[in-house]
């Protein structure tokens, strides 16, 4: 049925759903896209014909390419933001427009390692770890100059520095808390777990900050894919055996499935003296994240704090995920982020603020009480 639907007339039919304005939008990134496709892989076939230097000669293109082609780019790119907001009104043509510029925009972009990983989904949802080492290494990288310079663009998109800088929010906290249990405990051990912990960078990179500390750290990373769990103990495993640090690392392999119907599922045995999750509360309903905040906040110590990441509401720079990605997120005001905490004690000292990036606030929730209370996060 659904073929014959779309052989009498298909194509027809979901173009005309779609905004005039936001038609004209996309039709001007795709003929930019086209256009340099097309310019850089004839210089780039020229130099590859030459055979001299031709790695560092076409990663040399691709870094001039970017220079001149990034203020073009931006320009389209918000057009087709503020244009994809007459499609957010009405569910039928929402589907339409995002079925639109996937069919006529996102194939042209797919040699890019970014964005045929995040619209692929190998893993089922598109922010996995790979996705954010991408962001992470924010590079040239692709196996053309065109991969590269669209590669580069889309891991220098606002939301996707917003990653890199709340993963230094991130850092900040933890050599903060990191401080005040241990100066509180006179050493003793500091616990931190990391709910939807992806490649857990912030780990890696405080631990190199710190260099070393008084009594031990116990990291606890969870997530809901072995290899995602793998890479975050590689990696902060590594930056501990470097330094010396007196630091453990715990993985607990969880479905989040299972965690947002069971959340008594998380390990309570220590509480905890920092829980964050960066990214995992962009996808939650209130319904959902509300019931789910509460579990995260039993399992803080006396003084103890959690902060949770969402992605800015109203956002100016969601076309490149929803539309050409097909990567929906949730992003809330200030107003919503607050709501979060409504089944929260009232002794729960709840405030909201906004990373470096601009592009993710943090709810920060802290515990009454001294990390000296809890004679349990010190065993």
């Amino acid at each position: 049925a659904r073929l014959s639907r779309e052989l009498a007339g298909g194509a027809t039919d979901q173009r005309a759903l779609v905004p005039a304005a936001y038609r004209e939008t996309v039709e001007r990134a795709v003929h930019f896209v086209q256009f340099y496709r097309e310019s850089l892989d004839r210089h780039e076939r020229r130099y590859r014909n030459e055979g001299t230097d031709v790695e560092q000669r076409v990663l040399d293109l691709a870094a001039k390419a970017a220079d001149a082609m990034r203020g073009p780019w931006t320009e389209i790119r918000q057009a087709a933001s503020q244009a994809a907001t007459l499609c957010l009104g009405d569910p039928e043509t929402l589907q339409a427009s995002k079925a639109y510029t996937e069919t006529v925009l996102t194939p042209l972009l797919l040699d890019a390692p970014m964005i045929r990983r995040s619209y692929g989904k190998p893993l089922g949802y598109p922010g996995d770890y790979q996705v954010m080492l991408y962001y992470y290494n924010n590079a040239l990288e692709g196996d053309s100059a065109f991969a590269k310079v669209f590669h580069k663009f889309f891991v220098e998109h606002p939301l996707s520095h917003g990653v890199r800088t709340r993963k230094d929010y991130i850092v900040d906290a933890l050599g903060r808390e990191h401080r005040r249990a241990t100066g509180a405990r006179a050493g003793g051990t500091f616990r931190a777990a990391s709910l939807g912990c992806g490649p857990a960078r912030e780990i890696a990179d405080y631990v190199r900050r710190a260099g070393a500390w008084h009594g031990d750290a116990v990291f606890t990373l969870i997530d809901q894919e072995d290899e995602t769990l793998s890479v975050a103990h590689r990696d902060a495993g590594a930056a501990l055996a470097r330094t010396g640090a007196d630091g453990a690392l715990q993985c607990l392999n969880l479905s989040f499935g299972q965690l947002l119907a069971e959340p008594d599922l998380l390990p309570d045995r220590n509480p905890q003296d920092v829980i964050y999750s960066t990214g995992l509360f962009d996808y939650l309903r209130e319904s959902r994240a509300q019931p789910l905040l509460r579990a995260l906040y039993e399992r803080l110590a006396p003084g103890g704090l959690l902060l949770i990441g969402n992605a800015l509401g109203p956002n100016r720079h969601f076309w490149s995920p929803e539309f050409v990605l097909d990567w929906t997120l949730l992003y809330r005001t200030d107003a919503e982020m607050r709501r979060l905490a409504a089944q929260l004690p009232e002794e729960a000292e709840v405030d909201v603020e906004l990373e470096t990036g601009g592009a993710y606030w943090f709810l920060v929730v802290r515990r009454p009480g001294s990390p000296g209370d809890d004679a349990a996060t010190t065993e």
